[in-house]
């Protein structure tokens, strides 16, 4: 699901897959130091398999009344606190804390291309894309862009539209099957000692609290129940990490 844009692109929603989205990062060309890796589950003995460091996590979660609700009272309560028309959407960028990278999303379904691009962009400066690849050249093209900007010069881009899709029909369900219904992605990144949501259906990056970088996988799987426990019941929810530790 995403806002509007001017194509009304609608893309076949990716797998949380590790092995399909490691491939699509190469691809794309994120540093080799960079891996996708699932986590297996929230307890503290399934979180120390992951390989550390982590440099941000992917979760995948079924959408939901209360998540929306809560979605719209993050913008509520972020118009209010700055005195901003109901119609303020946040896409010129003003409450992105300075150095972070986000992105709005206007593509239908492409989330998990976007939690991709969040992941990467927001730990380019210690592990850079590959030169020549499309996560360098956007990258590039687009820093000095809106959040609004970006979104439009992903949905114009045919090239990794293509890639999107290509990756999207190598996955092992049927994207149109109800199992997929409502299912969306967020990256989990940390910047300047706290914990961030990169949810290019929100207003604004969302500030979860105060996280350390060793504290990110923890954190995001506390997230992770927070999340859960708005569609209870519910065991559509996925989470991977990208590391850049060693992996075994």
């Amino acid at each position: 699901m995403a806002e509007t844009g001017n194509k009304n692109k609608q893309w076949v929603p990716i797998e949380s897959d590790p092995e399909l989205l490691n491939k699509y990062m190469r691809t794309l060309g994120a540093n080799e130091r960079l891996n996708v890796v699932e986590v297996f589950g929230t307890d503290p003995d399934l979180l120390m398999m992951v390989p550390q460091p982590v440099e941000a996590v992917l979760i995948l979660y079924p959408l939901s009344d209360k998540s929306e609700s809560v979605r719209d009272e993050q913008a509520d309560a972020l118009r209010a606190a700055h005195d901003l028309p109901t119609s303020y959407s946040g896409d010129d960028g003003k409450f992105v804390p300075k150095g972070l990278y986000w992105t709005k999303q206007v593509i239908s379904n492409a989330c998990g291309t976007i939690g991709l691009l969040h992941s990467v962009a927001n730990t380019a400066a210690a592990f850079p894309p590959v030169a020549g690849s499309f996560f360098e050249r956007f990258l590039a093209k687009t820093a000095e862009q809106t959040p609004q900007e970006r979104a439009l010069a992903l949905e114009d881009d045919d090239s990794i539209e293509e890639e999107h899709q290509s990756l999207a029909s190598e996955g092992c369900s049927d994207a149109n099957t109800e199992f997929n219904d409502n299912l969306h992605f967020v990256a989990l990144i940390t910047h300047n000692g706290r914990l961030y949501e990169l949810d290019g259906r929100k207003i604004a990056p969302i500030d979860l609290g105060a996280c350390a970088p060793e504290e990110l996988l923890g954190k995001s799987a506390e997230y992770l129940s927070t999340l859960a426990a708005m569609k209870p019941g519910d065991l559509r929810f996925n989470m991977c990490a990208i590391t850049s530790g060693d992996l075994e």
